[in-house]
């Protein structure tokens, strides 16, 4: 059965074509100006996260010093970091696709702000970012990634450059001033991010992570390979249960985001290894 859910995101694809076709991007991206304006206003241009994730996150990002979006996509996690962090942090957002970045700079406009329009991985190189389009030939940005499309997949590519974060660290461009707060949603390349990041796990970041064995092994590797860089650079790993954070040892299929914080305790709450990033444990 179609779910009114499923309707209404029927029409909003079929009015964006239709915006496409008549005007261009340029005119859809001007409705979506004025859709997120809307929705920041109302505060309704939140993350899409459930409210105890939303809680952590925002306790997280009121005790960051440095916090850095990696895949900001339109803007509504960095626009959440700008919201809550403290009046001296540092945002730096990362997104290469250039459709997604013009609104993203629309949508957080910020004197702490830094926008960068590189893709984040284990070294540099340039390489084509391909973004889906969906049944009615609209672009998906925050479904873009590396890998390559495949056969059955309709894409839009840009090229784009890939920059190692430690690269961009060692140069004074990225500054990291703990506590540091990262999150990553790069549809299955979040192995190349932290294997280019050594610095951020040598700083104890805490990462709000997204993981999809589908997505890791379409950019040719396994949850496996990344929770063992994480276990190795001595981080716990938490994630959403049925009501509370607990901690994951491995993948679970049905969650998608996790939370990984530097800790030398085998045990204890997620609220005391919250204390402990917050407190510079290392």
């Amino acid at each position: 059965m179609t779910t009114a859910r499923g309707v209404a995101a029927a029409l909003r694809s079929t009015a964006r074509r239709a915006l496409r076709t008549v005007g261009g991007a340029g005119l859809e991206r001007s409705i979506h100006l004025v859709y997120h304006a809307a929705l920041r206003r109302t505060g309704r241009f939140d993350p899409p996260e459930d409210p105890a994730t939303l809680a952590m996150l925002r306790t997280l990002a009121s005790r960051a010093r440095t916090l850095i979006d990696v895949g900001a996509n339109v803007g509504k996690y960095t626009h959440f970091f700008l919201q809550t962090a403290p009046r001296d942090a540092r945002v730096v957002a990362f997104e290469p696709n250039p459709e997604a970045r013009d609104l993203l700079r629309a949508n957080t406009r910020d004197r702490r702000l830094a926008i960068l329009g590189d893709a984040l991985g284990a070294e540099s190189a340039r390489q084509s970012l391909w973004v889906p389009v969906d049944a009615s030939g609209n672009p998906v940005s925050g479904l873009g990634h590396l890998a390559g499309p495949r056969a059955e997949e309709r894409t839009i590519a840009y090229q784009i450059e890939i920059r190692a974060l430690d690269d961009l660290v060692s140069a004074g461009i990225v500054p990291l001033v703990a506590p540091v707060l990262v999150k990553i949603d790069v549809e299955g390349h979040e192995v190349a991010v932290l294997t280019g990041a050594r610095s951020l796990l040598a700083a104890g970041a805490a990462l709000y992570f997204e993981c999809e064995a589908e997505h890791l092994e379409r950019a040719g590797t396994t949850p496996e390979t990344l929770w063992a860089l994480l276990v190795d650079a001595g981080y716990q790993v938490w994630g959403m249960g049925a009501t509370e954070f607990v901690r994951y040892d491995a993948l679970d299929a049905q969650v998608w985001n996790y939370l990984a914080l530097p800790s030398r305790q085998p045990e204890g709450d997620i609220a005391q290894a919250i204390e402990a990033w917050a407190g510079g444990m290392r």
